[in-house]
């Protein structure tokens, strides 16, 4: 049977948009790729990466017990009616149904559903194929995955699901239809994974917990675990599918090792996901870690672990003791002793400075990270950068090693390098994300640093003060709000008042009225800004 409506409006469908961005490797051209039912943004507003709602509902709220479980016997309704006679009235009401809430918190119990209600199953497959190469709609084409798993896959339909796959808007949904189709599901979502890096990758590697396959198990250790989201997604899971303390039982290679530093590094932070806390081998995988860098030379990635580390057992704060609960007081102390004997080691500033000089960016942050720890001075290296590039990321760490002339350089370099002009084209309340607001978060780089230096860069406060971006503005009367009334510029008084009066943003009215009436504006109203 062929579903009678192709299209439910004019545009293109997601399966349509998604497949012309497929290359000949198997990869999308753009891992961002906007969907036809992309509302509109205005301009700095942030937008989610694919897959992120449904990765953030899934860790961090109880997504199972959603109240949408209520529409579950009206959909089924629907998708019966429409499989036992597809007319375009039965269709677009199902359309619009599934089309309403996200499939995440009742999808299960749909298919559970519509699996009891036992409706034809040529015509249900019919309807679910519609549903993913028709609609425009991501909920609806989720909703379509999920029932073609179900059903099981005719024709060219894990194809279809494939190509959708590579969104990871739709991985989560895809990944389990692919797996529940296939004599080697296992290995088919590990091929898919090799092809993400997002929100889509994690999906993916969870579902990888429980293989059997030694040779995903050693990729998940190695590399699987990284993401662009947060390496702390998957660090719990890398440790115990990877066999992270068996191989470091063993004689790890460098790759292993490098890998065991970023996965601890992350279990020994608080974070969004499992930590340290919850994975029984932590103790010994740590000082098994250290034990094996003692023979070994030392990188900069193991330097930051071994920081991480060290940090971790000596912090003495709730999470960290929590965290620690069960390790001995005795293996505490030589972790901690290892940790200062690793880390005091002659070569790193050679090291450091091999890094400062990689075009390498991962190297060149872990090298300026541990430039900051032991000492070493890299304004003149940030300086360079700025010059190079002067919207990157050189201005924070030039500014945090900025003495008084110092920072009139920085300042004076602002003022050469940034439009102010552009920048101070009055208050708005945005939020100055995207490239178009790139010259706005440079200079707020710099007005957080100008509180520290009464006096220095006031014209920079005045165009911040200007800015359309709230939180400019907000760092820029918290500049002001440290320096002396004596040190402000002669129109800070005049914008004070107008900001007082009509700032877009409510909290920003009270705080430029204290600042008129010689009051320091406290934390409560930082933290609130």
């Amino acid at each position: 049977m062929q579903a009678p409506l192709l299209r439910l409006g004019g545009g293109p469908s997601i399966y349509d948009v998604v497949r012309s961005h497929v290359t000949l490797h198997g990869e999308l051209d753009d891992p961002l790729l906007e969907l036809p039912d992309e509302p509109p943004a205005a301009p700095g507003d942030a937008r989610w990466s694919p897959g992120a709602i449904d990765g953030v509902m899934i860790h961090h709220t109880s997504c199972c017990a959603s109240p949408t479980t209520a529409l579950v016997p009206w959909a089924t309704h629907l998708a019966c009616a429409a499989a036992s006679c597809p007319s375009e009235q039965n269709l677009r009401a199902l359309h619009g149904e599934l089309a309403r809430v996200s499939p995440l918190g009742y999808v299960d119990d749909l298919l559970t559903a519509v699996c009891d209600a036992e409706p034809s199953g040529e015509g249900l497959h019919a309807v679910a194929r519609w549903l993913v190469t028709a609609s425009a709609n991501r909920r609806v084409v989720k909703v379509g995955i999920a029932l073609l798993g179900m059903l099981g896959f005719a024709d060219d339909d894990a194809d279809v699901v494939w190509t959708l796959a590579l969104h990871e808007e739709f991985t989560l949904f895809a990944a389990i239809a692919l797996a529940r189709n296939d004599d080697r599901p296992d290995e088919t979502v590990w091929q898919l994974a090799q092809r993400l890096h997002g929100w889509g990758r994690i999906h993916c590697v969870e579902q990888l917990a429980t293989t059997t396959d030694d040779r995903i198990k050693d990729w998940i250790l190695r590399e699987g675990y990284r993401n662009t989201v947060m390496v702390d997604y998957l660090a719990w899971t890398a440790a115990t599918a990877g066999r992270l303390t068996a191989v470091l039982r063993e004689s790890p290679d460098r790759g292993q090792l490098t890998a065991a530093g970023e996965i601890l590094t992350a279990l020994l932070r608080e974070g969004p996901a499992r930590d340290v806390g919850a994975y029984d081998d932590g103790e010994e995988a740590v000082s098994l870690f250290l034990e094996h860098l003692m023979g070994e030379p030392g990188t900069l990635d193991d330097f930051a672990a071994v920081e991480a580390i060290c940090d971790f057992v000596q912090d003495d704060g709730a999470w960290a003791t929590d965290a620690r609960e069960g390790w001995s007081p005795a293996r505490t102390r030589f972790v901690a002793e290892l940790c200062t004997e690793i880390l005091h080691r002659a070569h790193w500033p050679e090291l450091v400075a091999e890094g400062l000089r990689s075009a390498d960016r991962h190297q060149f942050a872990l090298a300026d990270s541990a430039a900051a720890s032991l000492g070493i001075d890299t304004f003149d290296v940030h300086l360079a950068r700025i010059h190079a590039d002067p919207l990157g990321c050189g201005w924070m760490r030039a500014w945090a090693q900025a003495d008084g002339e110092r920072a009139e350089r920085l300042a004076a370099l602002a003022r050469e390098v940034l439009p102010l002009d552009v920048i101070a084209s009055g208050p708005r309340d945005e939020h100055g994300d995207g490239l178009a607001y790139a010259a706005h978060r440079t200079l707020g780089l710099t007005l957080q640093a100008l509180g520290d230096h009464p006096g220095v860069g006031a014209d920079l406060i005045l165009a911040g003060l200007h800015s359309p971006v709230t939180r400019n503005r907000f760092v820029a009367l918290t500049a002001l709000a440290a320096w002396p009334r004596e040190a402000w510029p002669p129109a800070a008084a005049a914008v004070l008042e107008v900001m007082a009066a009509a700032d877009p943003h409510p909290r920003h009215r009270p705080r430029a009225r204290l600042l008129l009436d010689g009051r320091r504006d406290g934390s409560e109203q930082s933290r609130h800004a």
